[in-house]
């Protein structure tokens, strides 16, 4: 059986396919077998008239009757045109309408496809109806549920009227219309794509709206071919070039890049221009959501070209983010600083404005940004914490405010961060408000019992407050996990540098509520040099990393304060073939095993391979630094001054280790040589200076 249909065929692909309906000219009939096994192309199809549908089938033909696989206007071309209600038509004609005209002459061809529109719309009628035409206005102004009311009146009124058939069926396509947006709205996909099946009045070019609300049904269910199809009959149909380029920016958005870039060969002239710019966006994010890879030169200098003349922030933030993820933060920064001048409002162009601060070691600017955004986003508030981390890490130390320090207190004791925690631990220690450091140092255990620099801190407090059982018991519970608590030695306190302040740890009521200490005001030593990062690439096991990709994990893990784990990474990197990689595995394995306590270990990396001048002096000073300690520690004075003295061949003493060399002196009784260590520290005002000279003088009056 064969059917003239206005030159229309019809597409089947499987249950719930779409299917276009394509245009002939001159018409031909097309085959049973062609409609029932789609073998019909959609790519390129001929030229077709606005007023040609495309049309979407909820079911399989193979299943239904041949009369019913045919669409609904093909199924229309017997009506007889005798009874085509051309009143709606005439309305929009005297309204002068253009688009509703156009509109309601394609819905009449789709119904009756032999009728002809009249050549003169406004045309005398030989009737007048006053009450008809005030609901064609109310349906103009979209008050559709008012028009229906009307016809409910006035059929009460007039039980022999009967409402044109126009009305009704333009009423019924309106109510389609918008319940395929609401659906659409709600991404309930397989009813955009069942009310477009029911009403193909809709899929033609004066309802564009609804084909990209069908074309994302589509590619939002795994339909991609289909939602090509929408997008080719669009640009091959439809006129308006302001829907003809938002059409290809949807496809860009939704469909693949193969599907997505077969639509730009039906540009005319260089209208798609604005599209491919949204397709170098795309390409850029990608990217720029990693920190692998590289994006395209022409890419980045259109982008950026896009970003300095636009007015959105979306652009600049890009660039900030793809700048951000490859270590160049003096210029993300730029990017972001603009994303931001635009949309200041925008969380994430904080967040990255916050964390290139912080990698630009600008701690105390990206404290006060970060500040106001820590309650937009986990992301926001962990850019913060790592401006916190680094600010309380700043060596030599910077002057922060008691309402600084009051407000970092309370978001970190909120947030329970233990790396924050940890840091507040250190400052107060070198502070030289020792409880205070071991009351923090034991919160971030409450917080994070497995967290190993919250241990070592404790039980450097410990140690420094003469609490021998209390630090071997962290000893004793931590040997197994971490080298350098299982060989901690008491820390030589630093020098005094001026005025600072100091938090107390939160403290806890019997409820378990938390309650933050107030701000104190204090003097207090230099902090003891720690950096910290806010993230770490990649998340798997230091073991399955390759050497090229552990050297960057293990400088990470030593800016986390985590050497243990950054040991293992070098020891990874020092397999590589490439010798400059060698030479900074073995540098970091070196400074990863002094921070664990480790000398020999640390020895042993520095040899492992070839090192600069400035690296083998700075190992060299470091170990013996350590050997110093060590030997301090063990009660070996004699060569504790020996290590010293070979430290002092590298570099100066500075003025915590002059003072274990006094403290040396004094526990070989070489009273006088404490004496004059001890007067010289002191006068920097090194209160362990000023307490070693009062031990010196109750040794020497016996009192000691």
């Amino acid at each position: 059986m064969s059917v003239k249909a206005f030159g229309q065929l019809t597409l089947v692909a499987a249950v719930s396919t779409f299917i276009v309906m394509e245009a002939l000219s001159p018409p031909r009939e097309p085959t049973v077998d062609a409609i029932t096994t789609g073998s019909i192309s959609a790519t390129n199809p001929p030229p077709r008239s606005r007023q040609d549908p495309i049309v979407v089938s909820q079911a399989m033909p193979e299943e239904l009757p041949v009369e019913t696989q045919l669409s609904a206007p093909a199924a229309a071309a017997r009506r007889s045109t005798d009874s085509v209600d051309e009143s709606a038509l005439r309305y929009f004609a005297r309204q002068g309408d253009t688009r509703r005209l156009e509109a309601e002459i394609a819905r009449l061809k789709a119904i009756y496809p032999n009728w002809q529109p009249p050549s003169d719309p406004l045309a005398p009628e030989d009737y007048s109806d006053p009450e008809l035409d005030r609901m064609w206005a109310l349906f103009s102004d979209g008050r559709y549920a008012d028009v229906r009311a009307a016809i409910a009146d006035r059929r009460a009124k007039e039980p022999d009227w009967v409402a044109p058939d126009a009305l009704v069926q333009l009423l019924d396509q309106a109510d389609a219309r918008i319940r395929l947006t609401n659906a659409s709205d709600a991404k309930q996909w397989n009813a955009v794509v069942e009310i477009a099946a029911g009403t193909p009045s809709l899929l033609t070019c004066d309802y564009v709206d609804a084909l990209w609300r069908v074309a994302e049904a589509f590619a939002s269910t795994a339909r991609i071919d289909r939602a090509e199809d929408v997008y080719t009959y669009i640009l091959t149909n439809c006129e308006n070039p302001n829907e003809r380029v938002a059409t290809v920016q949807k496809a860009v958005a939704l469909l693949p890049q193969a599907e997505a870039d077969k639509l730009f060969s039906f540009e005319r002239g260089n209208e798609f221009q604005a599209a491919r710019d949204d397709r170098i966006r795309q390409r850029v994010g990608k990217i720029a959501e990693t920190e692998e890879g590289a994006a395209d030169a022409a890419d980045l200098t259109r982008l950026e070209a896009l970003a300095t003349t636009g007015s959105e922030a979306a652009d600049p933030q890009v660039l900030g983010w793809y700048y951000y993820r490859r270590e160049k933060p003096s210029i993300a920064l730029e990017w972001f600083d603009k994303a931001r001048a635009r949309d200041p409002e925008s969380a994430k162009s904080a967040e990255g404005y916050t964390l290139t601060l912080n990698d630009l070691e600008r701690y105390a600017e990206a404290e006060t940004i970060g500040y106001d955004w820590i309650e937009s986003s986990e992301d926001n508030l962990a850019a913060y914490l790592g401006s916190v981390v680094g600010l309380l890490s700043i060596d030599p130390p910077v002057k922060v405010s008691e309402s600084v320090l009051d407000r970092i207190v309370a978001v970190v004791v909120k947030a329970r961060n233990p790396e924050a925690g940890e840091q507040l631990g250190w400052y107060a220690y070198n502070l030289n408000q020792t409880r205070t450091a071991e009351r923090w140092f034991a919160t971030v255990l409450k917080w994070a019992p497995d967290y190993e620099p919250a241990a070592f801190g404790l039980a450097t407090t410990l140690l420094a407050l003469k609490d021998k059982a209390g630090a071997n018991e962290i000893i004793r519970a931590w040997s197994d996990r971490s080298e350098r608590i299982a060989n901690i030695l008491k820390p030589v306190k630093a020098d005094l540098r001026g005025p600072r302040y100091v938090v107390d740890a939160p403290t806890y009521d019997r409820e378990g509520e938390v309650v933050a200490a107030p701000v104190r005001r204090s003097t207090a030593p230099a902090p003891v040099k720690s950096t910290a990062s806010a993230r770490c690439g990649g998340s798997g096991p230091v073991n399955t990393l390759s050497p090229a990709a552990a050297l960057p994990r293990g400088w990470c893990l030593m800016d986390l304060n985590r050497p243990v784990e950054a040991a293992a990474a070098f020891e990874i990197a020092l397999r590589s073939s490439d010798a400059g990689t060698r030479s900074d595995a073995a540098y970091g394995a070196s400074l990863a095993n002094l921070r664990s306590g480790v000398t020999d270990k640390a020895a042993v990396a520095a040899a492992a391979a070839p090192q600069t001048e400035k690296q083998r002096t700075e190992l060299t000073v470091s170990i013996l630094t350590q050997q110093a300690l060590a030997m301090y520690g063990e009660g070996r004075y004699n060569e504790t001054i020996l290590a010293l003295d070979a430290r002092n061949q590298y570099a100066q003493e500075q003025n915590d280790l002059l003072v274990l060399r006094g403290f040396a002196y004094l526990n070989l009784r070489r009273y006088a040589d404490a004496k004059r260590i001890f007067q010289a520290a002191a006068g920097t005002g090194s209160p362990d200076a000023i307490r070693g000279l009062a031990e010196v003088q109750a040794a020497q009056n016996g009192l000691r």
